[in-house]
């Protein structure tokens, strides 16, 4: 559901695999970190709607993750997951059957 959200938030969208080189298929640098900032975002929402809250360290019991900061708070090694995350949406989609479209106006 959020790469769905990303991807049509940048001018994408997901179709059944038709394209065997969809898996190559590389967005632009700008995009791949606004996407990178926008799953974190999501993925933090989705942590505090949960009963989350920041915490030194990841205690499920607790409810506490050292990654509920803002994009700008979140270690360089955590961002890079993410980025690298966003990099490879195509070739992640293409292995379950789908490929990434930009969206083309009617």
């Amino acid at each position: 559901n959020r790469i769905y959200f990303i991807l049509n938030k940048q001018g994408y969208r997901i179709n059944p695999l038709y394209n065997w080189d969809a898996g190559t298929f590389e967005f632009p640098q700008e995009q791949v970190e606004q996407m990178a900032i926008m799953e974190h975002n999501l993925w933090r929402k989705w942590k505090e709607e949960a009963g989350w809250v920041f915490g030194e360290s990841k205690d499920g019991q607790c409810k506490t993750h050292p990654g509920l900061v803002t994009w700008e708070k979140l270690p360089k090694s955590e961002r890079e997951k993410n980025l690298s995350f966003a990099q490879k949406i195509p070739s992640l989609l293409t292995e379950l059957g789908f490929q990434v479209d930009i969206i083309r106006p009617n």
